[in-house]
């Protein structure tokens, strides 16, 4: 596992490289966000052809829908993904994004893929990419892969999560919103249906009653974890349903990434030596 930037094999001919973020700026500009853009821009000026693959939450578009922009001159090809899910597999596991990444790949052909993120995508886009027969690379900014609450390990009550215990991911994860209510997936869906026929985006309207909303409720939180304000309580029985999807997650995006992720690159060796703990080897 290679502590730093860009990968070796980068620093050789000039490549078409795909960098695969959950999120990108200029309307996310957080740590990933930030340091993939500044790579790409980096690999760019090296003279690679860089391409950005990444996600962004627009009630204003139709869900797992595919949009491209240019951002400081890199191309990047945005999928919407609204959080319309079901179930808590699709915050990691969901077939149609896959497919669409799929087509992305056979679309652009890059020589090399180099994830930063997964979240708002799917443990399948390894698969993919590792079935084209590019390197694949994976940079491991937090603790996504083994903590469903945004990869922080920080429980809901605040405290840090020293080791990762999923009878403890049963109890913080009731409380982490990681869906749209119905009522919110009808709504954006008609206001998507709005800007497709006329073009007008009620999308920052809504955003803007809704804030108002919970300000008054005296809520907070933002659309990629707020709190679920489960004022009730945990219904009996949920936190053993969350720790059993918890310990599964974990198992099959580790499992997922040892079989399919060429080279790993960590940041920092406080964020290797805990991977390597979790069963990345060190090699690797």
């Amino acid at each position: 596992m290679e502590s730093g930037g860009a990968p070796c094999i980068l620093r050789g001919p000039a490549m078409r490289v795909l960098l695969v973020s959950h999120l990108f700026p200029p309307k996310h500009s957080a740590g990933t966000e930030v340091y993939t853009a500044e790579l790409g821009t980096r690999l760019a000026a090296r003279g690679h052809e860089v391409i950005v693959f990444t996600t962004d939450k627009d009630i204003g578009r139709a869900d797992l829908s595919l949009h491209e922009r240019i951002h400081a001159g890199l191309r990047v090809v945005e999928l919407t993904n609204n959080l319309f899910h079901d179930d808590f597999v699709e915050t990691w596991r969901q077939p149609e994004i896959e497919r669409l990444f799929a087509r992305t790949l056979d679309e652009l052909r890059p020589e090399v893929v180099h994830f930063q993120h997964l979240l708002h995508l799917s443990v399948g886009c390894l698969r993919i990419a590792a079935e084209r027969g590019v390197p694949v690379f994976f940079t491991l900014h937090d603790f996504w892969l083994v903590c469903a609450r945004l990869g922080q390990l920080v429980h809901a009550d605040g405290s840090l999560c020293h080791t990762v215990d999923f009878a403890r991911c049963g109890t913080c994860l009731p409380s982490f919103k990681w869906k749209q209510t119905g009522l919110e997936q009808r709504a954006g869906r008609a206001i998507a249906r709005v800007r497709s026929a006329t073009g007008i985006d009620l999308g920052p309207l809504a955003r803007g009653a809704r804030r108002l909303v919970v300000g008054r409720r005296g809520g907070g939180g933002d659309d990629e974890g707020e709190e679920a304000g489960n004022a009730g309580g945990i219904p009996q029985g949920e936190p053993a349903v969350y720790e059993a999807a918890a310990r599964e997650r974990a198992a099959t995006l580790l499992e997922a990434s040892l079989e399919h992720v060429d080279r790993f690159i960590s940041p920092s060796r406080f964020l290797r030596d805990r991977f390597i703990a979790e069963g990345i080897p060190e090699d690797r």
